[in-house]
């Protein structure tokens, strides 16, 4: 029989937030009886079969100067360099998600901005878009999804393919209250049978020198259950550091590359697509931190590259990357 957790002090944006007893049991249970089930996306138009382009970005949903001004960097980058699609990393409508599958405020933080980008974005959900756990404002954007070309959301969590590269897109919210349960099984038995670059992407990052930080002590937190990150923690000891090459997050508002040691994954945040939170010393040696507006192009071929460009469209750095993560098969 569980125990009903005693109240747990949560700070939140400043303050301190009492939660009552049997909250977090509650949202527990609900998020589990939701069924989600792994979806499979539709694959993106690639232009040369032996590379792939794309954009990763992310918190980018609150139709402000900055998101904007980001959206026409990316518009000259692409022209210039080339973009298949685009990874959308979550937090994509503040403050709280959908109220509705027709909320007119996707149009707003989305639809308006990048309509002129000629290619799909490929979403996750992040914190702020199921509010306080509403799984019900999930499915109002997934919902939303099925009526947009250019948005890809099949699902809460999902895979797509090319012929040189697949990519799995997680829902760490799920992750962060229940561990890497489905999500985990799920990974464990697909990433070993593909041969090419081995991409995942989500919301939350694991390692981060920002104001969130790592996972397992996110907000400085390492005692409180759930919002810590012990569970996207698990999910990367257990999982992720075994057989990705590059996990791809935002939740912090900044750009980072960094390495994740023996762990052998590439680890890039690229949080800046609104507005912009500084780089804070989490105990990571990052190869690149810059806090920026800005977004990450990333180039896999038979080697692959990362470049990370402020809101002018001028670059900010450009970094190998490697295909070869220890451990894998």
């Amino acid at each position: 029989m569980r125990s009903v957790p005693r109240p747990w002090v949560v700070a939140t944006a400043g303050s301190l937030v009492l939660l009552p007893a049997g909250f977090l049991l509650l949202r527990q249970q609900k998020l589990e009886q939701d069924g989600a089930i792994p979806e499979q996306a539709e694959n993106p138009a690639i232009a040369a079969p032996t590379r792939v382009r794309f954009i990763a970005i992310g918190d980018t949903g609150k139709g402000n100067p900055g998101q904007r001004q980001v959206a026409q960097a990316i518009s000259k980058v692409c022209a210039k360099e080339g973009c298949d699609f685009a990874l959308l990393l979550g937090d994509n409508l503040y403050p709280e998600g959908m109220d509705t599958r027709s909320d007119p405020d996707m149009d707003r933080v989305f639809t308006k901005i990048y309509s002129d980008l000629p290619f799909p974005f490929y979403a996750v959900l992040g914190n702020h878009d199921i509010a306080v756990n509403d799984i019900s404002r999930a499915h109002h954007q997934i919902a939303w999804a099925e009526s947009q070309p250019q948005f890809e959301l099949p699902g809460r969590f999902y895979s797509f393919s090319t012929p040189i590269a697949k990519f799995w897109a997680l829902d760490t919210n799920d992750v962060m209250w229940h561990g890497p349960g489905l999500q985990g099984q799920w990974l464990t038995e697909e990433l070993p049978n593909f041969r090419g670059w081995r991409v995942v992407f989500g919301h939350h990052p694991w390692k981060s020198n920002g104001r969130h930080g790592n996972a397992g002590e996110y907000e400085g937190q390492s005692s409180v259950p759930y919002l810590s990150g012990d569970g996207p923690k698990q999910l990367f000891d257990e999982v992720l550091c075994k057989q990705a090459d590059l996990y791809i997050a935002g939740h912090d508002h900044n750009l980072q590359l960094l390495e994740a040691g023996t762990c052998g994954t590439t680890l890039v945040v690229s949080g800046a697509g609104a507005d912009v939170r500084a780089v804070e010393d989490r105990g990571n040696k990052p190869v690149f931190a810059e806090a920026k507006l800005g977004f990450a192009w990333i180039e896999l071929a038979e080697t692959g590259k990362i470049t990370f460009y402020d809101a002018d469209a001028a670059p900010l750095g450009s970094y190998a990357i490697s295909q070869r993560a220890p451990g894998r098969k």
